[in-house]
């Protein structure tokens, strides 16, 4: 995982931030791990790292990008039951009809979410 990924999951803003002032592209960095293609906003989003998630927006990342799977942040975050991340999207903009590759949208993953084991 390159250092804006893992800044990015471990809501790790100044190293976040010191990683996108060299290089303010790597906001749309694509990670290889487990050929997803997640951006720094997928990592954020599904660990619930709401700060790293609004610094991310706030230097350009693209709220809607799909990942390989067409899976967005919002519905990573919905999944993962980060109700304060989904909150944050939904609040700057984040389209909750949008279809992954499979046809779900963030509604499905957030029910699915809810029957995972030990997300109760």
């Amino acid at each position: 995982m390159a250092p804006v990924h893992d800044a990015a999951k471990q809501n790790d803003v100044a190293a976040l931030l010191a990683v996108l002032e060299g290089d303010p592209a790597l906001v749309h960095a694509e990670s290889s791990l487990h050929k997803r293609q997640d951006t720094p906003l997928h990592f954020a989003c599904e660990a619930g790292a709401a700060e790293a998630a609004q610094l991310l927006l706030d230097r350009g990342a693209v709220i809607d990008k799909g990942n390989a799977f067409e899976v967005t942040s919002l519905m990573l975050a919905c999944c993962a039951g980060r109700a304060e991340v989904v909150s944050l999207l939904l609040a700057r903009g984040a389209d909750p009809t949008l279809p992954s590759s499979a046809s779900w949208t963030a509604l499905i993953e957030a029910a699915a979410g809810l029957e995972r084991p030990g997300s109760d």
